[in-house]
């Protein structure tokens, strides 16, 4: 059978690899230039050494929909799913170039995040994030993969304290700030059933305030890693 993909953009698609783990996100890159509707992609690998996992991409939920405007509800189990839940997200994430998820993005309706650490680049997984502290007030643009093309001014704190669990129930406390800050505070709003643009004071709309707001931002992020 002739199966042009590219026309076929709601087919369920499963493809299976016996693979070395080095090699697969080569692999995953080029099924998404073929795929380029990666939301109905499931890459099935077979790792060498190590047992049958699964990546998938999820759907984002859009503004609009009401699981964003719902508060999702506390981890208590830490378990597979959890994990499948968090590599999912990481993989969604990477697909449409964020820095932030919330699991209701994804349609689960549990207080778990991902985010990327502005300063180091790392991804952090928070499950349960409770912020413990608020210090001083930054105002910059934010953006949400739940609402591609709209940009606002929302004020932040400058610095946050929070405690949070990781994928396998230990606690921890955790320090942000700038960048880094402002998404994590983007992601828990979001577990809470708050968008950005109810807390915008201003959205943006001219191509050229926001290019010039985006350098702005990223100026910061590249300031705090030259003083490490």
């Amino acid at each position: 059978m002739n199966l042009d993909l590219r026309e076929q953009r709601l087919l369920p698609i499963s493809i299976f690899f016996q693979i070395k783990s080095d090699n697969l996100i080569n692999i995953v890159e080029i099924l998404k230039k073929v795929c380029y509707n990666s939301l109905c992609l499931t890459v099935h690998t077979y790792i060498e050494g190590s047992r049958f996992g699964t990546m998938a991409l999820r759907r984002v939920v859009m503004f609009g929909e009401d699981t964003l405007r719902k508060t999702s509800r506390k981890v208590e189990v830490f378990d597979d799913k959890l994990w499948v839940l968090l590599d999912d997200m990481q993989q969604t994430m990477d697909q449409f170039g964020g820095v932030g998820l919330a699991s209701p993005q994804v349609g689960i309706l549990r207080r778990v995040i991902v985010v990327e650490d502005s300063d180091t680049e790392k991804r952090v997984e928070l499950v349960n994030p409770v912020i413990t502290k608020e210090v001083g007030q930054q105002r910059e643009v934010e953006g949400c993969l739940s609402s591609p093309g709209e940009w606002g001014y929302v004020k932040r704190p400058e610095r946050i304290s929070l405690t949070a669990s990781n994928r396998y129930g230990k606690e921890f406390q955790l320090d942000a700030k700038g960048v880094f800050a402002i998404t994590i505070c983007h992601e828990i709003d979001h577990l809470n059933g708050k968008l950005f643009t109810d807390l915008a004071d201003e959205m943006v709309e001219d191509e050229e305030e926001l290019e010039k707001a985006k350098r702005s931002r990223n100026r910061k992020c590249k300031r705090k890693k030259k003083r490490r």
